[in-house]
């Protein structure tokens, strides 16, 4: 089972479905799709599938903001280390 509207606007405490307890993700972006998700709440046993989103779902332009930034650090320090490893094949090439 996916989300479950008639739940209301306030999340479950306790899984619907199997009885453990629910816990928040909060809004962010994919790993996979590198594509941004609202929050939401999940049973906190993968098995059981159960989601539950608001009506209203938040997307956190910061969360976005701060993988955007994230990845062009990552990208910059590649950028240098690819720099060091062409100056030292530079330098083995003269030998």
């Amino acid at each position: 089972m996916s989300s479950n509207q008639s739940l209301g606007n306030t999340p479950p405490t306790i899984c619907p479905l199997c009885g453990n307890s629910i816990k928040y993700i909060p809004a962010g972006v994919s790993k996979n799709s590198g594509k941004p998700y609202p929050e939401f709440w999940a049973c906190s046993e993968r098995e059981c599938k159960f989601t539950w989103k608001p009506q209203n779902p938040v997307v956190s332009n910061a969360n976005i903001d701060d993988s955007r930034q994230k990845t062009i650090s990552l990208l910059e320090e590649m950028v240098e280390l690819l720099r060091n490893i062409d100056a030292k094949m530079s330098k083995t090439e003269e030998l």
